[in-house]
């Protein structure tokens, strides 16, 4: 599980959006330009309540900040990558402006593939997380689809660096409630 949430950091990275303009009255502008640096991401997977992984991992970051002082992007831009078993998306559904920079909101989707590698796999029943784990029962309990909201704020530290955090909740309860929380935090420069 530690490998998707590096990928879904890293998917998620530059997905903002520069719709409308920063406000003069609400605070700083971001500075328009490529900011890059290494965000530092700390996640939680439960399991009925019960923690299943917790760790932590480093992630290149790249934002690009538009001349509307706004990420760059559109409202209902969706980004989209597949690595190993995993097929993540994320949905751009909200840009605001802040008082010291820009959030986003977004839609996590994520995708396991399907097997079968479950003991008990085309019995007819689905067995999954009770007797086997996840995505392997795909013959009896169909996909497994995980989704939730995700937020990017962008807060301006100073005329060449911002700081980005990340945070993400997916939840899948006909899996017999599976969590997977997690919080990206970095400073990012010019």
């Amino acid at each position: 599980m530690k490998r998707w949430l590096a990928i879904l950091s890293v998917v998620t990275a530059g997905c903002g959006s520069g719709v409308g303009t920063l406000p003069s009255s609400i605070g700083p502008a971001l500075t328009p330009g490529t900011y890059v640096g290494t965000t530092t991401c700390q996640w939680t997977e439960s399991h009925n309540g019960l923690l299943v992984d917790q760790g932590g991992v480093q992630v290149s970051t790249t934002v690009v900040i538009g001349e509307s002082g706004l990420p760059s992007g559109a409202v209902g831009e969706v980004s989209t990558s597949t690595a190993g078993n995993l097929e993540v998306s994320s949905q751009i559904t909200d840009i605001i402006s802040t008082a010291n920079g820009a959030a986003v909101s977004l839609q996590a989707t994520i995708q396991l593939d399907c097997g079968d590698t479950c003991l008990y796999a085309f019995d007819g029943e689905c067995d999954e997380v009770q007797y086997c784990a996840l995505a392997t029962d795909c013959s009896d309990c169909g996909p497994v689809v995980l989704t939730g909201p995700e937020t990017i704020t962008l807060q301006v530290v100073d005329e060449n660096r911002l700081r980005r955090t990340l945070s993400l909740t997916v939840r899948e309860e006909d899996a017999g409630l599976v969590d997977f929380v997690e919080r990206c935090e970095g400073i990012l420069s010019r």
